[in-house]
């Protein structure tokens, strides 16, 4: 099945046709079809997400049994508050956070012989698979996957499989995962859809083997305008593929030339390093030698979503070169995702990044080997078109290359 909409003005089309030739024909394992919708958290901001969400609800909510289930990762959960103000008109109640640490249970294991064999690189490590228990409870007739695929630093695109293996995952998977994009190296990963860390996932969610039939709602945003550019329904590959070609039109950015500044606003939707370090992924590649990443992240206060990454975050910091990370391996072998969050964030001693912070949080940042700057000192749009620099509003929504 592949449904798609490369035209806003018929995504709803689209999408009400999947409700009434697909969803409304389910035979229900009891009186009413029960429908498990996966779902990103607010951070992704502009997924398209809350409105396909209300869409399916206000359609079904007469006829099935929905629930939601946040495919939080490690980022912290949402209370009801966050939900209501992103989910909007949802009841609050039927959404569930994830819990990477308690929620999962044990399906098998990926050998360090597999990987090679899969990606035709050397990785040191097995790989334990664990998802979510609600994905094998079989008194849902359906899961529905929803999510923006948009350039990613740990598999290339966001979303398909990765909502699940990872979103939806345990702390190895999530390790292993991030540690072996990091070694590949992030500016040749990030907008690839073919790598070794999407090849694990798959694999991954083979070997889950989920007993409920999946559905993928794959949404493709328009950088600039941040509305549903194209949308795919899909339970296949190659819809995924499709999406990925979308945003590899349409996200990916050619900007003919590096820059000393580079200007990247954050908003008020990141509160941590961990996610608005993602100004350092998706510009990195424009940046000159020498040159500054200025990140204006006025709701930032912590380095990292989960308690413990916080921690380890603030006792080793954010080292400037990879000389620097490479003595920090054995002390965080049992932290891999953190240590990859540190190569991926790491200017490697060619070009310097400069947070624009609240400043009651400027020496905890500095403590952290991050330069920083009072937010109320970062300049105005209007200073800014007048400099030689690079200006990017939301760096989460694209990647750009000289």
């Amino acid at each position: 099945m592949i449904l798609k909409s490369e035209n806003p003005n018929y995504h709803s089309i689209i999408l009400h046709e999947y409700i009434d030739t697909i969803l409304k024909q389910i035979k229900p394992k009891k009186n009413r079809s029960k429908l498990l919708l996966l779902v990103p958290d607010d951070s992704r901001f502009h997924s398209g997400a809350p409105e396909i969400c209300k869409t399916l609800y206000e359609a079904l909510k007469k006829t099935h049994d929905l629930f939601f289930l946040i495919a939080t990762g490690t980022h912290e959960g949402m209370d009801e508050k966050r939900i209501k103000c992103f989910y909007k008109d949802i009841p609050s109640h039927l959404f569930k956070n994830h819990n990477f640490l308690k929620d999962c249970l044990h399906r098998g294991v990926i050998t360090s012989g597999e990987v090679k064999k899969l990606t035709h690189f050397d990785f040191p490590f097995d790989t334990k698979i664990e998802a979510n228990k609600h994905l094998f409870d079989e008194s849902y007739d359906l899961i529905i996957s929803i999510g923006q695929v948009v350039p990613h630093e740990v598999c290339g695109f966001s979303n398909y499989t990765k909502n699940i293996a990872i979103g939806l995952g345990a702390k190895d998977i999530i390790d292993k995962t991030h540690y072996l994009s990091a070694l590949v190296g992030i500016e040749t990963l990030i907008g690839e859809a073919f790598n070794p860390a999407r090849y694990i996932v798959d694999y991954a969610m083979e070997k889950l083997k989920i007993p409920i039939p999946i559905h993928y709602i794959l949404s493709v945003i328009d950088s600039f305008k941040h509305h549903i550019n194209s949308l795919y329904i899909t339970d296949k590959d190659e819809g995924f593929f499709l999406a990925t070609r979308k945003s590899k039109e349409i996200n990916i950015f050619k900007t003919g030339k590096y820059y000393d500044d580079v200007y990247a606003h954050m908003g008020n939707v990141f509160k941590t390093t961990w996610i608005a370090n993602k100004a350092i992924y998706r510009l990195r590649k424009i940046v000159s030698n020498g040159g500054r990443l200025h990140i204006m992240a006025p709701s930032v206060s912590h380095f990292g979503e989960d308690p413990l990454i916080n921690k380890i975050i603030k006792t080793y910091g954010y080292p400037s070169n990879l000389e620097k990370i490479k003595v920090l391996e054995q002390k965080m072998e049992k932290h891999l995702a953190v240590l990859a969050h540190l190569i991926h964030s790491c200017p490697e001693g060619r070009f310097k990044v400069v947070y624009y912070i609240e400043e009651s949080y400027v020496k905890l940042f500095e403590k952290a080997g991050l330069a920083t700057m009072d937010i109320s000192d970062s300049p105005s749009l209007e200073e800014l078109n007048n400099k030689e620099s690079f200006v990017c509003q939301n760096p989460s929504l694209g990647l750009w290359v000289p």
